[in-house]
C-alpha cells in the first residue's frame, strides 16, 4: 500500500488541510469528515482513526481533511441554524478527487458533526454510499432523507445526540446498533470497526 500522502486542497475560503491514502484501484475512496470544530474535533479523531485503519485493512483507499478553520485549514467556522458552510469544504475535497485521481468512486462517512455536514450535502455524481456514524440529530436541524444512495447509520445505544426514531426507512437505508456505545465509541472501537466491516465488505 501506499504511504499517506499530506497536501492542500483549494476551497472558497483558501487551502484545506488534507491526507489521503489510496487503495485499490477498484475500490471506492472513503471520504472521512470530522466532528464539531468548536468542540476540539479534526481529522486526527480516534474514530476516523478508526474508521481509516478498518477501511486501508479492507484495500480501500481514504481521504481525510480539516475542516475551514481547523488545524492548518483556512478560514473559520461559522455556527449556523441552517445548512453548514462546511458543506462546500466537503464538495471541494470530491472535486479534487475526481479532478486529480483515477479513482472515480467515494463513499462518504461523516461522524457526529462530519455526519451532519453529510447530511446537507448535495450527492456527488461519483458517490456510490454514505455512512452517518453517530449523526446528532436529536440535537441539530439533521435531515437524514432517504434515497437511491445506500445510507448505513452507525450508532450506540447509550448515544443521547441521536433520535433513531427519526431514521428514514426504506430498502437503502440500514442502521446499526452498538448496544454497549456512547457518542464518543468509548471503548468500543472494536465494535465500530466491525460494523464498518460489515458495511464495507458488503457490495
Amino acid at each position: 500500500m501506499s504511504a499517506i500522502k499530506q497536501f492542500f486542497v483549494e476551497a472558497d475560503q483558501g487551502p484545506l488541510q488534507v491526507e489521503f491514502q489510496e487503495g485499490q484501484a477498484h475500490l471506492p475512496v472513503v471520504i472521512l469528515c470530522h466532528p464539531h470544530p468548536l468542540y476540539g474535533g479534526s481529522m486526527h479523531d480516534a474514530v476516523l482513526d478508526t474508521a481509516a485503519n478498518t477501511a486501508h485493512g479492507l484495500g480501500f483507499g481514504w481521504l481525510r481533511f480539516n475542516f475551514r478553520g481547523v488545524g492548518a485549514s483556512a478560514g473559520t467556522h461559522i455556527p449556523s441554524a441552517n445548512e453548514p458552510a462546511e458543506t462546500a469544504d466537503l464538495a471541494a475535497v470530491l472535486s479534487w478527487l475526481a479532478d486529480n485521481t483515477s479513482h472515480q468512486a467515494y463513499i462518504t462517512l461523516g461522524y457526529s458533526f462530519g455526519a451532519y455536514v453529510i447530511c446537507h450535502s448535495t450527492p456527488h455524481p461519483n458517490l456510490q454510499r454514505r455512512i452517518l456514524v453517530a449523526p446528532p440529530n436529536a440535537v441539530m436541524q439533521c435531515p437524514i432523507g432517504s434515497s437511491a444512495l445506500p445510507l448505513d447509520i452507525i450508532y450506540g445505544a447509550a448515544d443521547d445526540y441521536v433520535d433513531p426514531a427519526a431514521f428514514p426507512a426504506g430498502e437503502t437505508v440500514a442502521a446499526h446498533l452498538l448496544s454497549a456505545a456512547d457518542h464518543f465509541f468509548s471503548g468500543q472501537h472494536d465494535a465500530l470497526a466491525t460494523a464498518l466491516t460489515n458495511i464495507l465488505s458488503s457490495d
